[in-house]
């Protein structure tokens, strides 16, 4: 499958919570749902941001997921989140479980490079 991160997928607690609570997802089978923060995100071309995954309920991030980019060629997933821009246009960002039956979204705006003002 080309465009697509894997990784292995662990949950981890998120910082409010006990660092003991770490499991794999395969011993959380009260993960419910899967979002990507921020779920929108504007950026110029040439510019590189962080996505991270947050399992639901009680907020437990998602350290290590499948990520890809509904256009590489707007838009790539670099490893884990991390987003790097090429040209304008409008991309949808995909965090999912290896099974593919729990995923995130993050809609990504690449704006049009903006022309500097002569001085």
């Amino acid at each position: 499958m080309g465009g697509v991160i894997w990784t292995p997928l662990f949950l981890k607690p998120a910082p409010s919570q006990d660092a003991s609570a770490t499991a794999d997802l395969r011993d959380a089978p009260g993960l419910i749902s899967l979002s990507v923060e921020p779920d929108h995100v504007e950026m110029q071309p040439g510019q590189i941001r962080f996505l991270r995954a947050v399992g639901n309920p009680s907020q437990t991030l998602v350290d290590q997921v499948g990520w890809k980019s509904s256009d590489t060629s707007v838009l790539i997933v670099i490893r884990r989140g991390e987003i790097r821009a090429f040209k304008p246009g409008h991309v949808r960002v995909e965090a999912f479980t290896t099974d593919s039956l729990i995923a995130g979204y993050c809609d990504v705006v690449v704006l049009k490079p903006q022309k500097k003002s002569p001085r």
